[in-house]
């Protein structure tokens, strides 16, 4: 991607703090050596992102709702995965192409999918929540099984129809539950009112909270006891965050160093 700045500086583009990117990504600078450094730039729009990159000569940002769409238009180039999606995540300064974009969310979603629907070729799928992952969500599922019948629910109905149209699924009116084969949350209503947000997937064979905990939730707990199947969401940002790395540093990062410093953190958290 032509020659990037060094030392390597990196931020977590948000509207909030980044709690999982500021941890693991500067534990692993120090365990393997990497002169870099990963840092919170809380922001409210990023019509000025060009000039940070510049005046802070950073190397990269991870980019987190609800800015995956509105960002695209001050970028250069954006990968392939980038443009299927119209989303990115993860943005990396090089000096041939300026600013690329580019969407692990798509790429960890493919694989995650592919393992746990397998073997079910018409998937009910339904979706709670039109946040920023929604779309790369819903462009995997339909990559990983075109037969599956999607359907989506949020509060703001106007940005949710809007959503299902671009998409091509189904509006659902109503949160109450559905006897569906995947139900998937994409809001932090889980970390909120879990026992609320509960109720919603109360006849779902398998529940996916996308929210990156480590440890267990009121909502996961709440799930578990009624012996449903949980995939919980950080399963999917060690996806993501595994082809993020390559992506900033074309290095494959080796999973069993991600474990370690995972686990790390669990028993220093005890």
């Amino acid at each position: 991607m032509g020659a990037c700045r060094s030392p390597k500086k990196l931020i977590s583009v948000s509207s909030g703090n980044s709690i999982n990117g500021i941890y693991f990504y500067n534990a692993l600078f120090e365990r393997l050596g990497i002169s870099a450094s990963y840092t919170n730039a809380t922001m409210t729009a990023v019509t000025d992102i060009r000039e940070i990159f510049e005046h802070n000569q950073l190397f990269g940002a991870s980019i987190a709702a609800p800015f995956k769409i509105d960002i695209i238009p001050y970028l250069d180039k954006l990968t392939v995965q980038a443009d299927l999606t119209g989303s990115v995540n993860s943005v990396r300064f090089c000096t041939k192409d300026g600013l690329v974009g580019h969407n692990t969310d798509y790429e960890a979603a493919l694989e995650l999918f592919s393992d746990w629907l397998n073997g079910n070729n018409f998937p009910n799928v339904e979706i709670y929540g039109a946040g920023g992952v929604v779309v790369s969500i819903v462009k995997a599922l339909k990559e990983v099984k075109p037969l599956a019948t999607i359907s989506l629910h949020c509060r703001n109905a106007r940005a949710g129809i809007a959503l299902c149209k671009a998409l091509e699924i189904e509006w659902k009116s109503t949160p109450e539950s559905s006897h569906v084969d995947l139900w998937i949350n994409a809001t932090p209503a889980t970390q909120i009112e879990p026992n609320t947000v509960g109720k919603y997937c109360i006849n779902a064979k398998t529940v996916f909270d996308l929210v990156g905990n480590q440890g267990v939730s009121e909502f996961e707990y709440i799930v578990s006891q009624r012996q449903q199947p949980y995939l919980r969401g950080f399963s999917f940002y060690r996806l993501q965050f595994l082809r993020q790395f390559f992506f900033y540093f074309e290095t494959i990062l080796d999973n069993g160093v991600f474990d370690e410093i995972a686990n790390r953190r669990v028993i220093e958290s005890v």
